[in-house]
C-alpha cells in the first residue's frame, strides 16, 4: 500500500510545529513553512532522482524555506 506523504506521522509533526532542522553535509539548516506539494512529473528533481521517484510512485514532496 502506498501512503500519501501528508498521511505519515513525521510530516504531520513537522506541519504541527511549523518547521524542522535538516542536517546535510555536516551543516544543520532550519527550515520553516513546510507544505506538501504534488508533482507527478517530479520536475524539481534531477534526472536520476526523478527516475527513482517514478519507480517508487512518489508523487508528493515536502517543500520548506530556509529560516
Amino acid at each position: 500500500m502506498i501512503r500519501r506523504l501528508f498521511d505519515v506521522d513525521w510530516v504531520k509533526n513537522i506541519a504541527a510545529v511549523g518547521g524542522f532542522k535538516l542536517e546535510t553535509k555536516g551543516t544543520v539548516v532550519l527550515l520553516v513553512d513546510p507544505v506538501v506539494e504534488h508533482d507527478s512529473s517530479a520536475a524539481w528533481a534531477s534526472v536520476g532522482v526523478r527516475q527513482v521517484l517514478r519507480v517508487a510512485s512518489a508523487t508528493d514532496y515536502l517543500q520548506a524555506r530556509q529560516a
